[in-house]
């Protein structure tokens, strides 16, 4: 009978026995994890810019409430901050790519 590839892998790469799957994956198919972790990490660059264009749409159109609500300049300047915190994000995306 062939050995399966779990026992041909086992035997060329040094791994604890109680190791966890997901070491045991990244161990085994490293290419096709580090495929996936570039995925969530594209991803996650697509869902984080999304949302700050949402802020940036509502802090340049959404008018202030003129009710004396102090809720809206307090989102407002969460919103103001959050672009700021993220305006060096594109930054580190394209360093990391390299």
């Amino acid at each position: 009978p062939r050995p399966r590839h779990r026992d041909l892998a086992r035997r060329r790469l040094p791994m604890e026995r109680d190791a966890s799957p997901m070491v045991e994956m990244f161990t085994l198919f490293p290419h096709e994890s580090a495929a996936v972790m570039q995925r969530g990490i594209e991803f996650g660059i697509v869902c984080s810019s999304a949302l700050v264009l949402h802020c940036v749409a509502l802090v340049i159109w959404a008018p202030p409430s003129d009710d004396g609500d102090c809720w809206d300049g307090f989102l407002r300047w969460l919103c103001v901050a959050r672009i700021l915190l993220a305006a060096p994000r594109p930054y580190f995306w394209v360093r990391t790519r390299r």
